[in-house]
């Protein structure tokens, strides 16, 4: 923070009031007035003293942004109330309490108040240097899509099972699913279902949407729905949110599932 031992040394005299006999104003944008020279040592210490209060409060932003500090109450804790009594307050008013040949104005609870100020001032401008920011995920419905193969006239055809990401890996705001494996003709617990493996920007994600039997069934099924296609005369179906098909041979299959994602 630049000129931050003089910007605050203009604040902490600007705390006191001016005598009887004539004092000379600091001038421009500065408040408070330049220090006689009884009050010269002092004053000075309190504005040291401020600069390094100010100072501390950007390190616990500084850690609260890495991480070191796990959450608000921490930071805040960091700022004000450590039970080691070393937080940036603590420290401060411990300071302002050794400081002799003060003003008046320069006294505990006149400094409290002073880093109260100091405090919400510079939390106040935190999103100016921590402007990035996480981004803003809205709510939305991806659709998966699952096909089958190797559907022949011995042999049944298997769901291509795998990891899927919408919209992207990487991306800032998305959720991965497991598609079902197996043998298409495998019903529910049988075989393995759509389960959602992880998502990135959103604060939940769920199977949603109930379940569009196709012309079969649907049985404890939510945001799965039954096969849209399954091998000739194959019956499509759905049970506990897994697809099917009542025949795997001669030809392939293909489900989708559908997830909602709220921030």
């Amino acid at each position: 923070m630049f000129r931050t031992v003089s910007v605050v040394g203009a604040l902490v005299v600007g705390l006191c009031l001016p005598s009887a006999r004539a004092q000379t104003p600091f001038g421009g944008d500065d408040t408070g007035f330049l220090p006689p020279a009884a009050n010269a040592k002092c004053e000075a210490g309190a504005a040291k003293a401020a600069g390094k209060l100010i100072a501390c409060i950007d390190k616990c932003h500084a850690s609260r942004a890495s991480g070191k500090l796990a959450d608000d109450t921490a930071e805040d804790a960091c700022e004000k109330t450590l039970s080691t009594g070393k937080s940036c307050a603590q420290v401060f008013a411990a300071s302002i309490a050794k400081l002799s040949g003060c003003p008046s104005c320069i006294n505990g609870t006149t400094m409290a108040n002073f880093a109260g100020t100091m405090e919400a001032l510079v939390d106040g401008g935190n999103s100016m240097i921590y402007c990035g920011g996480a981004p803003t995920c809205t709510m939305t419905t991806f659709n998966f899509t699952v096909n089958s193969s190797g559907g022949g006239p011995l042999t049944d055809s298997s769901w291509d099972d795998g990891s899927m990401t919408q919209p992207s890996v990487g991306a800032a705001c998305s959720v991965t699913v497991k598609a079902p494996s197996g043998d298409i003709v495998l019903v529910g617990t049988l075989g393995d279902a759509w389960t959602i493996t992880g998502h990135t920007g959103f604060s939940s994600c769920v199977l949603t949407g109930g379940c569009n039997a196709n012309g079969g069934t649907c049985t404890s099924c939510n945001g799965v729905d039954a096969p849209t296609s399954c091998p000739p005369l194959g019956i499509p179906n759905c049970t506990d949110n897994r697809p099917s098909c009542s025949t795997g041979l001669n030809g392939n299959a293909s489900a989708m599932a559908h997830v909602t994602c709220t921030p």
